[in-house]
């Protein structure tokens, strides 16, 4: 039961995701554990103010808060705690609950409406769920359980959930920080299956798990997660089916806002895995530094799942075989992002290797490295669109410098490939045959020789190099006298370039991710020296 992988019904899930509940009862009992010394607080004091709690004299629940001195103070716990009702523990930034590294510090029972603020819990050691587990009632309301202003950490599991697990409940961090736990299974910061999950201004550092998801493990999830960081997380499994470093996510749907994935490990998806068919949406966040030891080290999207990235960075990621920043076999569309140094070292695609239906838009692919594709490799039975992008200096050790079509279809438009290298097709390299392209240009003839539909092959732009000249990512912008400048076609989706300044200044658009004539300077500078 504990494990029971329900699928997410939008209907049952609470409205009002990522407000924060009242759990207070309408008269409700407020307890002090202590009498203002360290030594008035212990566990039978602890234990004491809750059985005043639960039934309570009013009602069940209420607040509860210590009062152990001025300094710091460790409570080290034998037995774990049961939190029932709609109470409140508030630790007032100078407590700390201990496990001893034999015990789970807390047990929220079902349909419980519970909030854990300013405290730091550490050291539990459970089957699963070291430090807190939210208990599921399937067939009844969801539990509720808020953590503002929570430390969990060396808390370990042996199956899921080294600091949290939770189950068939609405779960927020606030302000939190899942540190240096660890799983012998899934979840090694948190296993969360079912309900509405909501993360944010919190970090997730140095957690471990075996088989997925060291930081966050997501099932049937409502996901809110914002200004939030994934770092430093660890799989132990090192082969294709240990997965998702940062984050893995199953079932689930939702947003990540403004945060960063940065040097996760894992065998599959070493900043995230994407499963299930789940669908996220991830706006201004960064992608980076993260490990594969086979393919995906930024991310890994399986078949029916989509990742929508929009106004972020995708960078340094490693893969020792395929898709050094993203492998995507299910839906990915990639917008005014810039992809740049990320490597597949023994096979194909340095930025993109898809085997699914990927489009890329307004976007930067630059210095990236792999053997086939070290910008984008597309591989047989896929698809893959790209529109005003531009790829230079990507470096292939096989074929397609730029990119490598071996798919079913490949449109380039309005795009620069120039300054790619690779021994054979520097620009493009291809199985069969030559991607679709219009209105594009390249710097040599690997992408076709003739000068129709508005392309303009052995033609290079001139470029500014890589930098801040507005916008939220670092782009390459042409020079006025750029032979890209207004030559490529409008469109409707030409409102905005990469930088969101106006996509469509002069005689026509300008090929390429940026538009030349757009006033960056107005807002480059304070954007940089911020």
């Amino acid at each position: 039961m504990l494990r029971r992988k329900k699928i997410l019904l939008s209907g049952l899930i609470m409205l009002g995701l990522g407000l924060v509940w009242d759990s207070r009862p309408v008269a409700a009992d407020s307890v002090v554990v202590g009498t203002g010394t360290p030594a008035s607080c212990n566990e039978a004091a602890f234990d004491a103010g809750l059985a005043q709690l639960f039934p309570g004299e009013q009602a069940p629940g209420g607040t509860l808060t210590f009062n152990c001195g001025p300094n710091p103070h460790t409570i080290v716990l034998t037995s774990q705690k049961f939190l029932h009702d709609g109470s409140v523990i508030d630790g007032g930034g100078k407590i700390t609950l201990s496990g001893g590294n034999t015990t789970r510090i807390f047990w929220v029972s079902q349909q419980a409406r519970v909030e854990i603020q300013r405290i730091i819990l550490t050291n539990g050691n459970a089957q699963h769920s070291g430090a807190i587990f939210a208990e599921p009632n399937w067939s009844g309301e969801f539990t509720n359980l808020a953590l503002n202003q929570v430390t969990i950490k060396h808390s370990q599991a042996t199956t899921f959930g080294g600091g949290i697990g939770a189950q068939h409940t609405n779960l927020s961090l606030i302000d939190s920080l899942i540190e240096a736990n660890r799983s012998s299974g899934s979840g090694g910061g948190v296993s969360f299956n079912t309900g509405n999950l909501t993360i944010r201004n919190s970090k997730f550092s140095t957690n471990k798990a075996e088989t997925e998801g060291a930081g966050l493990e997501a099932w049937t999830a409502n996901l809110d997660i914002s200004q939030t960081n994934f770092e430093l997380n660890e799989l132990q499994g090192r082969e294709h089916t240990d997965f998702g470093g940062g984050l893995v996510i199953q079932q689930s749907y939702g947003v990540f806002q403004g945060g960063r994935i940065w040097s996760n490990i894992a065998g599959q998806g070493g900043g995230i895995y994407l499963r299930g068919g789940s669908t996220i949406e991830f706006n201004a966040s960064k992608i980076a530094d993260n490990v594969a030891f086979n393919e995906g080290a930024g991310g890994y999207i399986t078949a029916n799942s989509s990742l929508t990235f929009k106004n972020g960075i995708i960078d340094q990621n490693l893969s020792a075989v395929a898709g050094g920043g993203i492998a995507n076999q299910g839906g990915l569309l990639i917008e005014r992002s810039t992809l740049t140094n990320n490597e597949a070292l023994q096979s194909d695609g340095g930025a993109l290797d898809n085997t699914g239906v990927a489009v890329l838009r307004y976007s930067t692919l630059a210095k990236n490295k792999a053997q086939r594709g070290a910008g984008l490799n597309n591989r047989p039975n896929s698809t893959l669109v790209i529109d005003r992008v531009t790829m230079t200096a990507n470096n292939a050790e096989i074929a397609g410098g730029g990119i490598y079509h071996a798919g079913t279809l490949f449109t380039v438009d309005n795009s620069i490939l120039t300054y790619n290298n690779a021994p054979a097709g520097a620009q493009c390299g291809y199985a069969s045959q030559v991607p679709s392209m219009s209105f594009s240009m390249w710097s040599d003839g690997s992408c076709g020789t003739q000068t129709i539909d508005g392309n303009k092959p052995f033609t290079g732009p001139s470029l500014r190099p890589l930098g801040w000249y507005g916008g939220p990512t670092p782009t390459y912008l042409p020079l006025s006298h750029s032979a890209s400048t207004d030559a490529g076609s409008c469109s409707s989706s030409a409102v905005t370039d990469q930088r969101g300044l106006a996509g469509f200044v002069g005689a026509a658009c300008d090929m390429g991710a940026v538009e030349s004539g757009s006033l960056w300077y107005q807002v480059a500078l304070p954007m940089t020296i911020k």
